[in-house]
């Protein structure tokens, strides 16, 4: 049986259909489809001694919480300042949301954001979605403004 003529490059015609597709494009910037069970794993696996390593932070916190009155710690650098519990915990948060966010800079301004609420409600702000939802604002566009840099950059 002949074969029909085609015009398609060879390669074109050898590529998996998943692979000859293009990303999504927006204007928020293009998306990579659904990855395969196997390289998210790797993905994972490649994150894992981060996680590892916050598990250490995540005990100090719980020995600060459990061995140390709150007046002890309160005041180290400034009034009601909880530093000594707020540094640990903003390390295990970075390490945890960097693991499961796969992405350093998303589990940094997570961690942040975690870090501001806590020492906002340490000193005895009454959060209100009137502060929350600027606030949250303000790190969403951080997120967008560095992705959109990160985009330029490459």
């Amino acid at each position: 049986m002949k074969r029909a003529k085609t015009r398609l490059r060879p390669d074109f015609l050898t590529a998996t259909p998943a692979a000859a597709e293009p990303a999504i494009t927006t204007r928020l910037g293009s998306f990579r489809r659904q990855e395969k069970p196997q390289q998210q794993l790797a993905r994972y696996l490649r994150f894992l001694p981060v996680l590892l390593l916050s598990l250490p932070f995540y005990g100090a916190v719980i020995s600060i919480i459990t061995n140390f009155r709150p007046q002890q710690i309160a005041d180290t650098f400034f009034s009601n300042s909880y530093f000594f519990l707020q540094l640990p915990l903003l390390i295990a948060n970075l390490l945890m949301f960097s693991f499961i966010l796969l992405n350093t800079r998303r589990g940094l301004l997570l961690s942040f954001f975690l870090s501001v609420l806590l020492f906002l409600k340490l000193q005895h702000v009454l959060i209100e979605w009137s502060w929350l939802i600027p606030l949250a604002l303000i790190f969403v566009s951080l997120e967008l403004v560095a992705t959109q840099l990160s985009k330029r950059a490459t």
